[in-house]
């Protein structure tokens, strides 16, 4: 099996101020020593839609062979895109050990001239035993909005916390076990903390860590998941309703009611505040469920069926390079 997969992912690319830095971000990771020290075990591929054709060719021609592209027609939710990439490089490359994920803002340079932050980054997901793992971000932690006690040592997250979503890693058997890595309903203002429950789900911990930092200077696309919430101003909807693009994703519940039903086993939503909040009795002291069916509940209700979203009929132009 292989590495790693780093999926770094833009949205609507064509700027000409935004051109530069995409570039000078992936050129961070083509300079890391996991390319050298890992070769084809290590893949960079660029995720984004709605790319306009002079930007693709900019990349094409800079870029070469270097890194796989995914150039996705229409418009989608970042979440959706990225899910496609890794679907895409998984049938042409196989299954990885562990799925990069990189905000468009995110740069790999570091200052003091080191180049070993993918390698450092890996190796401390096996050390976590395949952990879904967070790197720090130079801003933007989210730490203060969770009330983290930031320390320099990791951080094992507790349930219902998060930290922004920024550069982290999923393990295979995350995307093994859900069929997918990011939630099809996930918008930029819900459901960070929902990660944590996805972890615990499939008895594995969701840790952040200050051993490997990343610069995060500035936001390109705006929010990291794209998408706003429809027909309701407060910032925990209680709907799954979310437009993007002219598309619609819904969820034949409210999260509301999914709480209702599923908070005996563990269940909860807990953006910041103090709702829907979980039951720690729920979970042992490793943060694992106990009951499993919280595991079957979130593959069902966290993930959109063949019927609402078929990936198969997204249509992309999928470049690779090796």
């Amino acid at each position: 099996m292989r590495k790693l997969l780093a999926v770094y992912n833009c949205c609507q690319l064509g700027s000409d101020q935004q051109m530069p830095y995409y570039i000078d971000c992936l050129r961070s990771l083509l300079a890391q020593t996991a390319r050298n020290s890992w070769g084809n075990d290590y893949q960079i591929v660029v995720s984004g839609c709605a790319i306009n054709e002079p930007s693709k060719n900019t990349m094409r021609e800079y870029f070469g062979d270097t890194i796989n592209l995914n150039f996705i027609d229409e418009n989608y939710p970042l979440s959706v895109t990225f899910n496609h990439t890794v679907k895409k490089c998984v049938e042409h490359y196989g299954p990885f050990e562990g799925y990069l994920y990189i905000d468009s803002g995110i740069s790999f340079w570091d200052p003091s001239q080191r180049w070993d932050a993918v390698e450092l980054f890996y190796h401390k997901f096996k050390e976590h035993n395949d952990a879904v793992l967070a790197a720090f971000p130079s801003n933007d932690d989210g730490g203060s909005w969770w009330g983290l006690a930031m320390t320099n040592e990791d951080l094992v997250l507790p349930i219902g916390k998060a930290t922004n979503l920024h550069c982290q890693i999923f393990p295979e058997k995350w995307r093994a076990t859900y069929n997918n890595i990011l939630l099809d309903t996930f918008a930029s203002n819900c459901q960070e903390s929902m990660f944590s429950f996805l972890a615990a789900a499939i008895k594995t911990k969701y840790v952040l860590t200050k051993k490997v930092s990343v610069l995060h200077l500035t936001n390109l696309d705006g929010a990291s998941f794209g998408s706003r919430k429809v027909n309701h101003t407060d910032r925990f909807p209680m709907s799954n309703t979310f437009e993007t693009g002219g598309l619609f994703y819904r969820k034949q519940k409210t999260i509301d009611e999914m709480y209702k039903e599923a908070r005996e086993f563990g269940f909860g939503i807990e953006e910041c505040k103090p709702y829907w909040l979980h039951d720690p009795g729920k979970f042992d002291a490793n943060n694992f469920a106990l009951d499993p069916r919280l595991l079957s509940y979130l593959q069902k209700e966290m993930f959109l069926d063949k019927e609402q979203l078929d990936y198969d009929q997204i249509r992309s132009q999928f470049h690779t390079c090796a």
